[in-house]
């Protein structure tokens, strides 16, 4: 939540429930999950905190890039997948500063990263335990445009 401080707009993909972007109350966030059911649980904890600020959409992630981005112009993409070629292809068209990256797969996320590596550089890397007494763990990386 605090990586994501200088963002105004934010495009989250692979949301989930939309705990993080729920949380983040001074942003307009459009976030998108291709499960319904997450998306569903994701409105009805909006509608239980009173959150309006944050739109959810359940459609294919893939076309959700292209098509938000073509939209409204968002200052970070937040990605809680592994990027596919629809998807790079799509950030490539877009004129977006920074990149989140968020993921426990850590050779996957080597992998995005080096597909993003000619047009961003790599700001921060966080690791996050979020199971303790676990040795999973979540890493967030941060890219800006260069």
């Amino acid at each position: 939540k605090s990586i994501l401080s200088t963002s105004n707009s934010v495009l989250s993909l692979g949301c989930g429930i939309g705990l993080l972007e729920l949380s983040m109350t001074d942003k307009q966030i459009v976030a998108i999950d291709e499960r319904k059911e997450n998306i569903s649980d994701a409105k009805d904890n909006a509608h239980f905190l009173k959150r309006e600020h944050v739109l959810f959409k359940s459609k294919s992630l893939d076309e959700a890039v292209r098509l938000e981005s073509k939209k409204q112009l968002f200052d970070t993409f937040l990605f809680n997948i592994s990027l596919t070629d629809e998807m790079l292809k799509s950030i490539q068209l877009s004129k977006v500063k920074e990149i989140v990256l968020v993921s426990s797969a850590l050779t996957q996320l080597v992998k995005d990263i080096n597909k993003l590596h000619n047009a961003y550089d790599v700001i921060s890397i966080q690791p996050i335990d979020v199971l303790p007494y676990t040795p999973k763990f979540e890493t967030v990386v941060v890219l800006k445009k260069k």
